[in-house]
């Protein structure tokens, strides 16, 4: 499991880039085998005094693991690649008497084998976090997220959408 990573900044900014593998190959099983690639950046900007902004993005090729999600008949492992870009705008500290983040993200998965393209899907993730310190040891967290699912077609071809909201 090999992992490489660069961070650089300037000022209170920071940007890093990373990548990890995960590499397996069994002496008996051939089918089993996998080579699974992640890689990251980050982009972390302090603007001002009570503004922050982080912004991030990932792209994956990988595999799910036997007995994980579901019962695999297959003789090969579910193989899948997807990316996603985020974001998160930090207005005010938490020393501060209040503190409120926003932010939004899309993934997008695709199956590759297996006659998976049903659960091919996207991915729009919201939320909005607020932050209000009652005392010294004190905080109060609201917290609101909303995440709505869609997933390509239906769920093997028999009209059964798996969409969620």
């Amino acid at each position: 499991t090999p992992k490489l990573g660069y961070v650089t900044g300037y000022r209170s900014s920071i940007a890093t880039l990373s990548y990890r593998g995960d590499y397996s190959a069994f002496d008996s099983a051939s089918s089993e085998d996998y080579n699974d690639h992640y890689f990251v950046g980050d982009l972390n900007l302090d603007l001002t005094k009570k503004l922050d902004v982080n912004l991030n993005a990932l792209y994956s090729d990988a595999h799910d693991r036997r007995g994980r999600d579901r019962v695999n008949l297959s003789t090969t492992p579910d193989r899948w690649k997807e990316w996603a870009l985020g974001g998160e705008a930090i207005y005010g500290r938490r020393t501060q008497k209040g503190q409120i983040a926003v932010g939004l993200k899309y993934l997008d998965r695709w199956y590759l084998n297996n006659n998976q393209d049903s659960r091919d899907r996207t991915t729009w993730e919201g939320k909005g976090i607020f932050f209000y310190n009652l005392g010294p040891k004190t905080q109060l967290l609201a917290e609101l997220t909303y995440i709505t699912t869609d997933y390509e077609k239906d769920f093997f071809d028999n009209g059964y959408r798996l969409d969620s909201d």
